[in-house]
C-alpha cells in the first residue's frame, strides 16, 4: 500500500513536471512567433509610413509637410491608445497569456503526439 502511494506521487510529481514544460515551450514557441510577427509588422508598417510622407510630400509639394502630415497621423493614434491603452492593450494581453497558459487547448499535442 505504501509503495502504491510512493509511486502515484511520484508519477503525479513527473505529470506537473512534464505538463510545466509543455506549457512553457508552448509559451517559448508563442513568443518566438510573436516576436518575428512584431519584427515582419515593423518592416511594413515602415515602408507603409515612407511611403504616405512621399505620397503626401508630393501632393503638398513638400515632403517637410508630407512627413510632418504623417507624424501627426501617429500623434493621433498614441493618443487614442493613451486615453484607451487599458482596453486596447493590457486588458487583450492579459487575458491572452492567462487563457493561454492556464488553459491549454486540447486540440494542441505535445511533439511527436499523432492526432
Amino acid at each position: 500500500m505504501f509503495e502504491d502511494i510512493k509511486e502515484y506521487i511520484n508519477l503525479r510529481l513527473k505529470l506537473a513536471r512534464f505538463t510545466f514544460a509543455e506549457r512553457m515551450a508552448l509559451a517559448s514557441a508563442n513568443f518566438t512567433a510573436t516576436i518575428i510577427f512584431i519584427a515582419l509588422f515593423s518592416l511594413m508598417f515602415l515602408f507603409l509610413s515612407l511611403s504616405l510622407g512621399f505620397y503626401l510630400g508630393e501632393k503638398f509639394d513638400s515632403f517637410g509637410k508630407g512627413f510632418f502630415m504623417v507624424g501627426l497621423i501617429y500623434l493621433a493614434i498614441l493618443i487614442v491608445l493613451v486615453i484607451f491603452k487599458r482596453f486596447i492593450i493590457i486588458n487583450p494581453i492579459r487575458n491572452k497569456v492567462l487563457f493561454g497558459f492556464l488553459n491549454p487547448k486540447e486540440e494542441e499535442t505535445m511533439v511527436g503526439d499523432k492526432k
